[in-house]
This record gives structure tokens, sequence and C-alpha cells, in this order.
């Protein structure tokens, strides 16, 4: 954070960084080739499944996913946002702003998806597809039609697992890293809301500046986090969904029931994560805006006689919380609401069955 970063830590960020580009590109040219020679020449096993020009689609995409948050996390690190960020959660000064009922859960929440998430099982998803990858290795070593020679394929499992280790390090940090700061800011704005009505029921001036004061200082937080999220919901929105939409593909025409249980997981696990990003990110916006109703209420209750400062400050609230969505964006296209979530959930299945009545078509034709 203070620009000292070390000539050898960089030497070796930056090592990485291209490694896995290269990698995420050598998949995606056997996706895109798809032919006998380049499997040979890699000595990659992913013809053995039989669409292996869709499973190293699949790697390839989740690749560069991965190698795109590192290319951010580069341009981000040093900027003066993502400093103040880092420096938020650097120190354990004043709960982090939540009292000590939010304070416990956030704590818990935040060990068990530190401890469990980054743990047992990031090595269980490692090791799986490893284990899956060093499978085909030997049955393509056995193969009469391919020659791969056994330094080649050692060479290449070597490679693959350093790549796979990265990519998934990537995507399980920056989860859990993206869910702690979500959740942050979700238990800031249901505090709010506790303090409101608290105000609204004492009618308490003071007390329901303050609120307001808090509400305006957490939005800015969400815009700054908005900041580098922004880029890395949008990847995971445009780039994993037809991730997903492949696997369930490959899952419904595999014959072998291995292969089968195989893409299934993997495409329970990532519907998993891009269901989980966009219910925490619809969550946070709601939590932003869940004031509107209790202010209404209140406003518009003809028992209840206010002062025309006080309903002034009310009214002003209100105005601004109808106005632009406070939450995290799809880059700059549109919020994460509940809405967009059920229109998200609404897309993956109508794709699901319009897939399928264009492959039977193809099928009887």
């Amino acid at each position: 954070m203070n620009n000292n970063r070390p000539k050898k830590r960089a030497i070796i960020f930056w090592t990485y960084y291209v490694f896995l580009w290269v990698i995420s590109i050598r998949f995606l040219l056997l996706a895109i080739i798809n032919k006998p020679w380049i499997w040979t020449l890699f000595a990659d096993p992913l013809y053995i499944p039989g669409k292996g020009n869709l499973v190293a689609l699949c790697g390839g995409t989740c690749g560069i996913c991965a190698s795109i948050v590192n290319t951010l996390f580069i341009m981000l690190e040093n900027r003066s946002e993502f400093k103040s960020i880092l420096q938020m959660y650097s120190t354990n000064r004043n709960h982090y702003g939540l009292e000590n009922q939010y304070y416990r859960k956030f704590c818990l929440k935040s060990k068990f998806m530190a401890k469990f998430v980054l743990g047992p099982l990031f090595r269980i998803a490692v090791f799986g597809v490893i284990i899956f990858y060093v499978g085909l290795i030997i049955k393509a070593y056995f193969d009469s039609d391919f020659e791969f020679p056994i330094i080649k394929s050692i060479f290449s499992i070597i490679v693959v697992f350093i790549w796979l280790n990265h990519c998934f390090a990537v995507v399980w940090a920056g989860f859990v890293i993206f869910y702690i700061m979500s959740l942050h800011l979700k238990y800031n704005f249901r505090q709010i809301k506790d303090s409101m009505k608290r105000s609204l029921r004492s009618r308490n001036l003071v007390l329901l500046k303050d609120v307001i004061h808090r509400h305006n200082r957490y939005s800015e937080l969400t815009f700054e986090y908005n900041k580098p999220f922004k880029y890395a919901l949008a990847i995971i929105y445009f780039l994993f969904t037809p991730i997903v939409n492949i696997l369930v593909y490959m899952t419904t025409f595999e014959v072998n029931y291995l292969l089968r249980i195989f893409y299934a997981l993997t495409a329970i696990v990532l519907s998993l994560l891009v269901f989980i990003v966009n219910y925490i990110s619809s969550s946070l916006s709601s939590s932003a805006h869940d004031f509107t109703f209790d202010l209404y209420s209140f406003l518009f209750n003809p028992r209840i006689i206010i002062s025309v400062q006080y309903r002034l400050k009310i009214s002003a609230f209100i105005e601004k919380l109808c106005g632009p969505v406070i939450g995290y964006y799809c880059y700059d296209l549109f919020p994460f609401t509940n809405f967009e979530f059920y229109e998200y959930v609404s897309f993956i299945f109508s794709n699901y069955i319009l897939m399928n009545s264009l492959l039977f078509s193809v099928w009887v034709e």
C-alpha cells in the first residue's frame, strides 16, 4: 500500500501472470483447432471424453476469467480507492462500524468462509480435477492412435497442476473477499435500519440526521467497492453463464457415467458460485433500499404530527432511495437487484430448454 513492492515479489507475480495467460490461451487453441496433431503436440488428453473441444473451451474460459481478475488486481492494487478498502480491513478498529450482535455474525460467517472455502473445499476442487486429468493422461498414454511420450505427459501434468492451482486460488480468494466485504456492507445497512426505526419511534431529529449521514457514508463505500467488483461481476455474468450451459449439455448427452458425474458436479459448483454471487449482490441492494416502506408509512400517517424540518429530511431521504440503485453493477450496464436475479435464473432455464429443443430437432432430422 506504500508503493514499496519488492522486486522479487513483482517478478514472481508477473511470471505467474504471464504463465496463466499462456496456458489459458493454450486451452482455447485446443478448443478452436481440435485436430489430432495439436492434442499430441501439447500432450493433452482432453480428447478422450469425446467432446475435447468443449472441455478445453470450458477450461480456457475459466482460465481467461482468472487471468482477467489477476490483471484487474495489478491495475487496481496501487490506486487510491483500492488502498482505502485494504486499509479499512487491515485493523480491527471499532468493529468495522458494527455493533455486538452484527459484529459476532460477521466474524462467524467470515471465519467459516475463510476456514472451509479456502481450506478443504479448495483442496478437494484442485485435486479432484487433477485426478480426473491424470486418469485421462494414463488412458491417452496407452492409446494407440496418439503417441504421448512419458516425459511430455509428466510435464503436461505439472503445468496443468500449477495453472489449475493458481486459477482456483484467484477465484476462491476473490469469492471469499467479495463475500466478506459485501456482508460487512449488508450488516451495516441493516444496523442503520434498526437505528432509523428507533429515531422514527422517538421522533428524534438528531438521531435521524445521524442515520442519514451513516447511510450516505456506506452508500459511498458501496460505490467505491463497485469500482473493482463491477468488472469481475461482468466477467462472471457473461463468461460463466455459457460455461454452465455447456456443462449441462455435456452432462445430458454423456454416455460414460463417471464423466457424467464429473460434469454434473462441475456444473453444480459453478452454478452455486454464480447463484451465490447474484444472491449476495441483490441482497446488498435490497438492504440498502430497505427503508422506503417504513419511511412512507411514518410520513403519511395522519395520526403522527411532525415538524416541517423533520418531514423535509424524511422526504429527501426517500428521494435518494428512489434514485439510482445502491449496490453492485454488471460493469455499467445494469445493477444486481432481486428482479435482475429472477431474470438471470429464467434466462438460464430458457436457454437450456431452447438448446435441448434445437438438439432434439437436429437429431430427429
